[in-house]
C-alpha cells in the first residue's frame, strides 16, 4: 500500500543556506546547501521520521535545482 503523500510547502531561507520543509501539523524537514564559485553543494538533508519515505528530500532537492537553474547538482551528504 502507498503512504499518503505529505503536505507542506517550501521555504528559502537564504540566511540560513538552507530550503526548508514546513508541514501542515508543524514539524519541518530541511536540506542545507553552500554556494561557492557558481556551484551548490546540498550537504545535509533531514526529514523528522514520521514524514520519511515520503519523497519530502526529493522535492527539495528539485525545488533548490530550480531555484539556482542548475542542470547539475553536487551532494555530499552521506
Amino acid at each position: 500500500m502507498a503512504s499518503a503523500p505529505a503536505e507542506f510547502k517550501v521555504v528559502h531561507r537564504p540566511e540560513k543556506k538552507a530550503f526548508v520543509a514546513q508541514f501542515t501539523d508543524g514539524v519541518e524537514g530541511k536540506l542545507e546547501y553552500d554556494l561557492a564559485g557558481g556551484v551548490v553543494d546540498m550537504f545535509h538533508t533531514e526529514v523528522p521520521p514520521q514524514k520519511a519515505g515520503k519523497g519530502v528530500a526529493g522535492v527539495l532537492t528539485k525545488v533548490i535545482g530550480f531555484e539556482f537553474n542548475l542542470s547539475c547538482l553536487l551532494t555530499s551528504c552521506a
